[in-house]
């Protein structure tokens, strides 16, 4: 089934939102979430995580007025429950990467410190959960769940991981990404791929590895699509599309 609503950050530029707008998506911008470091408070991928008839959601998100809102809006145009989780949160590692996990295929790839709630309910689906050192999962994958499928990372364990599991894998070097009050952000930060396409906000053309991102996104029958054209790639937190 296709995919029809996006969450993005809340800072997202609109013209971002009005290109995500055109591909036919309803998007939703994600508030800020006030007990997470404000770089990534209203990152889409720090506060929710969707699997299978499930959208996980920290239980101290959904108790503030923005986020109660925010889940109701999306319980309301998609068929998913809205699932708390009660796990401690906060804005130290690793309290702020409970539900940063990322999905391939039938794989879950988690952390030590992803959501039980999370990694049971995949146990339930029959799918294979894989656990890397790194917390940030989602941050740092860019993944291609298509028919082909891959991940585009700059954490050598998770290309590791991935390599094991049969999935195609490229490694790109850490930085070169834009995200305020960090030294740089991460590639699965500034991407969300859907229906065969991979959106980035930012330009392949303004990435120094943008000839093979864009070499492998093609080997995998996946389109790049720049939704800040001529703007170097901006971790806004990974768009999810559910």
């Amino acid at each position: 089934m296709k995919k029809n609503v996006a969450l993005v950050d809340i800072r997202i530029p609109e013209c971002a939102s009005d290109i995500l707008t055109d591909y036919g998506y309803i998007v939703i911008r994600v508030p800020r979430a006030g007990y997470l470091a404000p770089p990534v408070a209203s990152h889409p991928d720090m506060v929710f995580f969707a699997l299978g008839e499930q959208l996980f959601c920290h239980s101290r998100y959904l108790a503030t007025p923005e986020g109660d809102n925010t889940a109701n809006t999306i319980a309301a145009l998609t068929d998913l429950i809205i699932t708390p989780i009660s796990d401690e949160t906060g804005d130290k590692y690793p309290l702020d990467v409970r539900l940063n996990c990322a999905v391939v295929g039938n794989i879950l790839m988690a952390s030590p410190y992803t959501s039980v709630a999370v990694t049971e309910a995949a146990d339930k689906l029959g799918m294979t959960v894989i656990k890397v050192k790194q917390g940030y999962v989602k941050c740092s994958s860019a993944v291609i769940d298509g028919v082909k499928r891959g991940i585009i990372t700059s954490d050598t364990k998770i290309a590791s991981a991935a390599k094991k599991e049969g999935i195609e894998t490229l490694t790109v070097p850490h930085g070169e990404i834009v995200l305020k009050g960090y030294s740089y952000g991460f590639i699965g930060g500034c991407t969300g791929f859907d229906d065969g396409r991979m959106f980035f906000t930012g330009d392949l053309v303004e990435y120094p590895y943008g000839k093979e991102v864009k070499a492998f996104l093609d080997s995998l029958s996946c389109e790049a699509v720049s939704l800040l054209p001529a703007v170097p790639f901006t971790d806004y937190g990974s768009i999810l599309f559910i």
